[in-house]
């Protein structure tokens, strides 16, 4: 394994081939089942990059333009090649041979040419038994490493990635560069919810029966102001301090000025961040308000909110009154997420049910008879992420329905939250680490193992899921309506 040490420029010089596996790029070798045309008849091969984000380059042209685009990064087309021999180990480069063309599935589409049965890996030695793995890792440049407790929330705000550690406080994270080190942290011990005012540059915090306005200034260093390494976070610890009534148990931001607190005492207050005053407060729940939602990202009519016994209410702003509770599930709500005027809720018997904010009718089942619990949901740009006990995140289309894509997430553990941020679907589990992998929708990795359907956003999770899920038991895939 290479020295991290290294300078750039030592490692150019002994082998510029080498210099993209370091940054967590992957090689892989497809080997065609037609000899080729030379006198020595050796295999006809294909050479494909994946970029640390996951995404796919064919040839040299394709590396270029990523290169362009992506100026703060010290890689050349020089430091890739697409000649098939092989250049490095696994898991850093992967050889394989194309699976048949066989004929149209149900879903009138064709499997990958990822055949995993006929990988031939030559595995290189480790220095620890915790480094051993039978399968490749996911990208290290991707991850945010972190051993602080579970996450209880993940922001995205001009291009910097917010993680609320609950026993910790918040790390502040780069989402330009390679380097995935903290550019600033909140010491808060007692963190229970936290939102991000990219316009007023606040990071607003809940923790016990304090909510917390702490300011948070981007000071340019260099010439670049994306730049990881020429630009630095500032901010004062507790820039102004509420004390509340009651816990802090969520939080709602509406722009650009009011947050809104759901307590413990089952009342709403709202903050008035700009003018750093509280507005007002008012009682909607004799049971502690745990989510707060809205259609609306300005000026709402309508919040939702769901309280600890599991009932989703809608209350009008204007009366400070519940106006409907939403009905439909069998069991308690415990996880809302809304867009475009429809709230979707998952219930403990792990259903998602959406209903229309304003008239309380329901509209589908989105999700039923599934017999893996859900743990969080996020939706974005028609797509509906679940992440679900067996560690596998689903996307679902929600016009039609259907299971499209699984991924893993962070460390392939069960994941806590969820995020989608332009291509990036961000990940958090339990042990505090953060992660994030590329989405693609026009993906096909189908596991190629009898009995599952599955098709990953990601070639690497296949490959992980075929040499150690495919070791127990299937996994079942999730029904749909």
């Amino acid at each position: 394994m290479q020295d991290p040490k290294r300078s750039f420029e030592d490692l150019q010089r002994s082998d510029s081939w080498s210099i993209p596996f370091s940054f967590g790029w992957r090689r892989e070798i497809v080997y065609r089942r037609t000899q080729g045309s030379n006198k020595r008849k050796t295999p006809a091969a294909d050479v494909y990059y994946f970029s640390p984000s996951g995404e796919k380059f064919r040839s040299p042209t394709e590396i270029d333009k990523f290169l362009k685009l992506n100026r703060d990064t010290k890689l050349t087309t020089q430091n890739f090649t697409f000649k098939t021999k092989k250049i490095n180990q696994w898991p850093n480069e992967v050889c394989c041979q194309a699976s048949k063309r066989g004929r149209r599935s149900s879903r009138s589409q064709f499997r990958t040419n990822y055949n995993i049965e006929n990988i031939n890996i030559e595995k290189q030695e480790f220095s620890t038994e915790e480094q051993q793995t039978s399968g490749p890792e996911l990208d290290r440049t991707s991850c945010f490493p972190g051993n602080y407790g579970p996450v209880v929330e993940v922001c995205v705000a001009s291009s910097y990635l917010y993680v609320a550690y609950g026993n910790y406080g918040v790390h502040v994270y780069s989402l330009d560069g390679y380097k995935k080190k903290a550019v600033h942290k909140i010491t808060n011990q007692d963190l229970q919810c936290m939102v991000v005012s990219e316009l007023q540059g606040l990071v607003v915090i809940g923790s016990g029966r304090q909510l917390s306005l702490c300011k948070v200034t981007l000071v340019n260093e260099g010439p670049n102001i994306h730049h990881h390494d020429q630009c630095c976070m500032h901010t004062n610890v507790q820039n102004s301090t509420f004390d509340m009534t009651s816990t802090v148990n969520c939080l709602l931001l509406i722009a650009p000025s009011l947050v809104y607190c759901g307590l413990a005492s089952g009342d709403i207050s709202v903050i008035n961040i700009v003018k750093n005053k509280k507005k007002e407060e008012y009682k909607c729940s004799d049971q502690p308000i745990m989510c707060l939602t809205s259609p609306e990202e300005t000026s709402p009519r309508l919040l939702c909110a769901l309280t600890r016994d599991g009932k989703v209410l809608v209350i009008s702003t204007l009366t400070k009154t519940v106006i409907t509770t939403l009905l439909g599930h069998s069991q308690s709500v415990f996880n809302l997420c809304v867009k475009q005027r429809l709230l979707y809720g998952i219930a403990e018997d792990s259903t998602v049910i959406a209903h229309k904010i304003y008239s309380g009718e329901k509209v589908n089942d989105v999700i039923t008879n599934n017999k893996l619990s859900i743990n969080c949901i996020h939706y974005n740009a028609d797509f509906l992420y679940t992440a679900s006990s067996d560690r596998l995140i689903r996307c679902y289309d929600v016009k039609t329905g259907k299971l499209t894509h699984v991924y893993y997430g962070a460390n392939r553990k069960v994941i806590s939250k969820i995020l989608v941020y332009k291509n990036m679907l961000i990940t958090a589990n339990a042990t505090g680490t953060v992660d994030w992998v590329a989405i693609d929708h026009t993906a096909e990795n189908y596991c190629q193992k009898v009995g599952c359907n599955f098709n990953f956003g990601n070639v690497w999770h296949l490959f992980w899921h075929e040499t150690e899920e495919h070791s127990t038991p299937l996994l079942t895939s999730t029904k749909s309506v």
